[in-house]
């Protein structure tokens, strides 16, 4: 076989080999769906999740958040956005496709924010 065709082959077959291990390995993208167990004494339309790599905000909707994301992706319970003055310090969590989340108020978990 001649030299030139025999390293185009390689090339070609490690391509291959290359392209198939990317999409063996790619993270899957799932449709999670996190429900709220709210323990505060807050309303549960103050909370929201936000993805610890992208800062994307998700709403819940009567108790319930379904969004599009990576899986296994960071999320963290907060308040949201337009609290610009208190703060929900909730504890980081990995998205699966369906998990319940606890609002826990009881502890040192938020605090208000005063401006000087």
């Amino acid at each position: 076989m001649n030299k030139p065709i025999l390293i185009g082959a390689m090339i070609a077959a490690l391509g291959a080999i290359l392209v198939i291990a990317l999409m063996a390995f790619k993270p899957a993208t799932i449709t999670a769906t996190v429900v709220l167990k709210n323990e505060c004494d807050f309303a549960s339309s103050v909370f929201v999740l936000e993805n610890q790599r992208t800062k994307d905000i998700h709403k819940f909707r009567r108790e319930v958040a379904e969004f599009s994301v990576l899986r296994n992706t960071p999320m963290k319970l907060v308040f949201a956005p337009k609290y610009k003055d208190a703060e929900y310090f909730g504890k980081e969590f990995r998205v699966k496709h369906h998990q319940v989340i606890t609002a826990d108020c009881t502890s040192n978990s938020w605090s208000l924010i005063f401006a000087d």
